[in-house]
């Protein structure tokens, strides 16, 4: 192994680390310690997260918004943590360069072929650890939108919506799963 990937594959990853890093469009994301690099997201999901800021947004209450790909530092005792969700739905005011879990009321993952397992896994566990109250993951190999909320320190299940669900009692209100396809 090149001293350069060497370099890469390490776990002792912080963030600091990162401004070292190309600003070439890839996500770098530190999963418990760890280096995580996914590409730039396809134009398909580039699309659902603007019909999902489109429905939810207007919905929103005063104090809270949407924001897209920015991201969130989770503290821990031991490795760092450092992910950018596809959107969150925050309170507050953002220090100068991410977002602490106590702002973030919803992270909201669309999944991509590079990141099922880290978005039904690593990051769902990651975000329920940290607190938040509601992770929406958007399944397009499923096509289905699954909202896990915050119960006694687990994530448990309260709604889903694909093409055969009825969208009423969702943040999606009225609008099917169809509709996050528009022009995807």
């Amino acid at each position: 192994m090149s001293a350069q990937l060497a370099w890469l594959h390490r776990d002792d990853w912080t963030f600091e680390d990162l401004a070292g890093l190309p600003d070439d469009g890839y996500r770098y994301e530190i999963l418990d310690g760890r280096l995580h690099v996914t590409p730039p997201p396809e134009t398909r999901h580039q699309d659902v997260i603007e019909n999902l800021r489109d429905i939810i947004r207007p919905r929103l209450p005063d104090g809270m918004r949407f924001k897209v790909g920015q991201g969130l530092r989770v503290p821990v005792l031991g490795p760092e943590r450092y992910v950018i969700p596809d959107a969150v739905i925050v309170t507050g005011s953002r220090p100068d360069l991410y977002w602490a879990p106590e702002n973030v009321v919803t992270a909201i993952e669309v999944t991509s072929p590079g990141s099922q397992l880290d978005d039904r896994g690593n990051k769902k566990e990651l975000y329920c650890e940290a607190g938040i109250e509601q992770y929406l993951l958007v399944d397009l190999a499923q096509e289905r939108v699954t909202s896990y909320g915050l119960e006694r320190g687990e994530y448990v299940v309260s709604w889903v919506l694909d093409r055969d669900t009825d969208p009423v009692g969702t943040w999606l209100g009225g609008h099917r799963f169809e509709t996050l396809l528009r022009d995807a």
